[in-house]
């Protein structure tokens, strides 16, 4: 993040806390500009239909509108830009995300990479949330949102990942849920990854994580002893009815702060099993 010069002179408060639960007017700002700068742009292009089809997307699911009472586009886009600069933050990030998900369909979405401009402006503003394929995620901090969306970029590239995939991908969906988040069986989804991983390496599909990480020098991947036996207590802990669902009992934060902090490490662990028995796999075929 760059700092102006009244900032680095001490003229202007530099933000160093990120912001969780609001917005301030300068992110919200930003956000609207950019919503209505590639809505000027797409209006320019010959993708008219599919435009149209965004609108009434943000009118009748964003806005809550009826659908034969629907205005003008321009009327549809001031009352976004009303609901970005005036409403409860969670909702400038609902329609974040509506933007973004109706924007991804048909030829819109090929030609704009609409999240990617957002998570520019949530990481210049220190907001504590980043868009990981296609959700907007708590993730705390910049380092956590570059663990998970590249590990999810990086299993993507390849077929025989996509359990893996899927289960990272659920489980920030889970994690991401501002109505209705679900911190337990993101908990889950995240372990379930790293479990995918390693009944891809080992080629034993029934293989539960604990046993299968003790299998892992089959495909190749070797892992230091202290760190295998930590993830297999690890696994231990999520499997165990007084493991997760003791540690359910805190409060909400903890809940929230477990589930990040599984999503994660796991998402990290994925990445690293990726890397290194792609590595074994090269020398091999050598």
């Amino acid at each position: 993040m760059a700092h102006s010069f009244s900032q680095r002179h001490g003229l202007e408060p530099i933000r160093s806390v990120y912001q969780h639960n609001s917005l301030d007017t300068e992110t919200r700002d930003e956000i609207w500009n950019m919503i209505y700068l590639t809505y000027r742009t797409v209006s320019e292009r010959d993708l008219q239909n599919e435009l149209a089809q965004v609108i009434t997307s943000l009118w009748l699911y964003t806005l809550k509108g009826r659908r034969d009472e629907q205005p003008f586009d321009s009327y549809v886009m001031e009352a976004i830009k009303t609901q970005v600069l005036d409403g409860e933050w969670n909702k400038v990030l609902d329609a974040c995300e509506d933007y973004v998900r109706y924007f991804s369909r048909g030829q819109l979405g090929k030609q704009i990479e609409i999240s990617e401009h957002f998570n520019t402006i949530f990481t210049d503003n220190l907001v504590a949330f980043r868009f990981i394929d296609g959700v907007i995620a708590s993730v705390g901090s910049e380092v956590d949102s570059d663990a998970v969306s590249n590990t999810i970029a990086a299993l993507t590239e390849l077929d025989q990942y996509e359990g893996a995939r899927q289960h990272i991908k659920r489980a920030t969906q889970l994690l991401a849920d501002r109505e209705t988040p679900d911190y337990l069986n993101s908990i889950k989804e995240s372990i379930s990854a790293v479990e995918s991983m390693v009944k891809v390496i080992t080629g034993n599909d029934s293989a539960v994580l604990g046993r299968g990480l003790r299998q892992l020098e089959n495909g190749g991947v070797t892992i230091h002893p202290v760190l295998k036996e930590g993830w297999i207590k690890l696994y231990g802990w999520t499997s165990d009815e007084g493991g997760i669902r003791h540690a359910m009992t805190q409060t909400p934060a903890s809940h929230q702060a477990l589930a990040k902090y599984m999503l994660v490490s796991c998402s990290a662990f994925v990445s690293y099993l990726v890397e290194v028995h792609a590595s074994w796999a090269a020398s091999a075929a050598s």
